[in-house]
């Protein structure tokens, strides 16, 4: 009785190793995982095809390239006025403003015949956002408005003594370099030379 007891149960473990029938997974797709009856679908696999671009002579040249990235360092270093975590971003702002301006999918598509104007489209932009370094980046507003008095002036041959006796006419203050007029003064310097 015993042993016929132990046939049965030896019989009930093996049938409850054996596997069921009635349930069916079916799984369709590429690279689909099962793990623990749980179902991965990797769905959002897009390949993404590079295509280098080789300019050609119908677009802008090396040095225009260099000029472009040389001013969209200088852009987005003073937007971000010294904040390093914040020059990355800017960057890529500046970058994708200048594509959008121009069209193209990368810098290096610019026709040519319209890589000067993108060189001075640029600076433009400069100039456009160069009150808003003011207060963050005084000692660069400053210096951006030096570089432009003294570069008109050479512009006009105009010597250091014309300059500043311009100052004392027009500014009606005596000195003996720039750096000593005030913010309000050097503006008005700046814009009366730029319109001689």
């Amino acid at each position: 009785m015993v042993e016929k007891e132990m046939g049965k149960l030896l019989h009930m473990f093996k049938e409850g190793s054996s596997p069921k029938k009635g349930e069916s997974i079916n799984i369709q797709g590429d690279n689909n995982q099962v793990a623990g009856r749980d179902i991965v679908n990797n769905i959002n696999r897009r390949e993404v095809i590079v295509r280098p671009f080789q300019p050609g002579p119908e677009h802008i040249s090396s040095a225009q390239a260099k000029k472009l990235q040389d001013l969209i360092y200088k852009a987005a270093d003073r937007e971000a006025a010294g904040d390093l975590d914040k020059i990355g971003s800017k960057r890529a702002k500046w970058w994708t403003r200048l594509r959008n301006h121009y069209g193209v999918s990368t810098y290096r598509e610019i026709p040519y015949h319209r890589g000067e104007d993108a060189i001075k489209w640029l600076q433009q932009q400069i100039a456009i956002n160069r009150p808003k370094i003011r207060r963050a980046d005084n000692q660069s507003w400053r210096n951006d408005h030096y570089k432009g008095i003294w570069a008109k002036a050479r512009e006009l041959n105009m010597p250091k003594g014309e300059v500043y006796a311009l100052v004392k006419e027009r500014l009606e203050k005596q000195v003996v370099s720039l750096k000593q007029l005030g913010e309000r003064d050097l503006k008005k310097l700046y814009q009366i030379i730029m319109k001689l």
